[in-house]
């Protein structure tokens, strides 16, 4: 009984004071904060989708050379898409590294494909693709461990 006293004394000594209100400046500063932080989230996923369809092209051009040229200008198209998404301010803009090189290997293999393409279809380009993604996958891990 004696402790149960002794804290409810502490508590009534120091009370949990209410939250301050935050003024008009403030706010205006945590929005600002907000949208600068989202501008730096974005330009972060931009260069990794960017750096994941340079690969893309490469494993193309490894497999393909004079499909080199195709494959950049499917990496410049993705590219535009997501910025227009971006733009858009669209949060369902963002897109997966999965959802990449999906788009990226329908455009290269002129076919709708599903989420397992990778193991169905049996051909040197999906493979090149599919090593590709597991490496960058692989660095992506390293990176940030």
């Amino acid at each position: 009984m004696h402790s149960i006293d002794k804290c409810l004394q502490k508590s009534i000594q120091s009370p949990i004071l209410p939250k301050n209100e935050l003024s008009q400046e403030e706010i205006i500063q945590l929005e600002q904060q907000r949208i600068r932080q989202r501008e730096e989230t974005l330009k972060c996923q931009i260069q990794r989708i960017d750096l994941l369809l340079r690969k893309l092209v490469g494993a193309v051009g490894r497999v393909d050379k004079k499909r080199s040229r195709e494959a950049n200008e499917v990496r410049k198209l993705i590219m535009e898409r997501i910025r227009k998404h971006d733009d858009d301010d669209d949060d369902e803009g963002y897109w997966s590294d999965d959802s990449v090189v999906r788009n990226f290997a329908c455009s290269m293999l002129c076919t709708e494909i599903n989420d397992d393409w990778y193991y169905e279809m049996n051909n040197p380009l999906v493979r090149s693709m599919k090593v590709t993604f597991d490496e960058f996958q692989r660095d992506r891990k390293v990176d940030i461990q």
